[in-house]
């Protein structure tokens, strides 16, 4: 009840005035067709020019050149091992409007990973937004991607290594055991040969 009643107290102007929901609404659904369509330069029009956005690689980008070079950088550039992304961005249907300037949305964004060798890497993240009005309309002014360190593809390919690795590895020292436990019979038989009991 407490919750409730303090959401209701905070946004009793914002409910008088349905537009601004729907104006929220209206910019993340555009910033997650424009995310979909990998046009992030239109899509960070909808973004402050100082906009804080932390992305998968744990850095946190706070102009759009930065956020675009890192982009570019890894997807396209000399060292990328990626072929070719597709991406799907979803919103969740409820907004936190922390009072008359602030309005967080929270989704899902997907982005499928085919590498240049061929494998496939599917990576689901949640991500949070926070908007706040300008002179030219609603703006994100912080943008956030968390993937789940305990449940994503990456952790599940580097164990998928590992035991493959420990499989070989055992497979080999068994192997080796036994050559070298048969080399070691036939030196000693062939040392008793050449020592005839007295």
């Amino acid at each position: 009840m407490l919750g409730v009643a303090i959401f209701t107290m905070d946004c009793t102007n914002l409910f008088a005035e349905p537009s601004v929901e729907s104006d929220v609404n209206s910019v993340v659904q555009r910033i997650g067709n424009r995310y979909t369509e990998r046009n992030l330069e239109m899509m960070l029009e909808d973004f402050a020019e100082d906009a804080a956005i932390t992305w998968y690689d744990a850095a946190t980008y706070r102009t759009h050149e930065s956020f675009m070079e890192m982009q570019s950088n890894l997807y396209g550039g000399v060292n990328s091992n990626i072929q070719s992304v597709t991406s799907d961005f979803r919103v969740d249907d409820e907004f936190v409007f922390q009072n008359a300037s602030t309005v967080v949305a929270t989704g899902q964004m997907t982005d499928h990973l085919k590498l240049v060798d061929g494998s496939e890497l599917p990576t689901t993240a949640r991500w949070t937004a926070t908007l706040t009005p300008s002179d030219e309309g609603w703006k994100v002014v912080g943008f956030q991607a968390s993937v789940n360190l305990f449940q994503n593809t990456i952790l599940a390919k580097a164990k998928g290594t590992l035991v493959t690795t420990v499989a070989i590895t055992g497979v080999f020292g068994v192997v080796l055991g036994f050559i070298c436990g048969r080399l070691i019979q036939r030196s000693r038989g062939s040392e008793s040969q050449n020592f005839p009991s007295q």
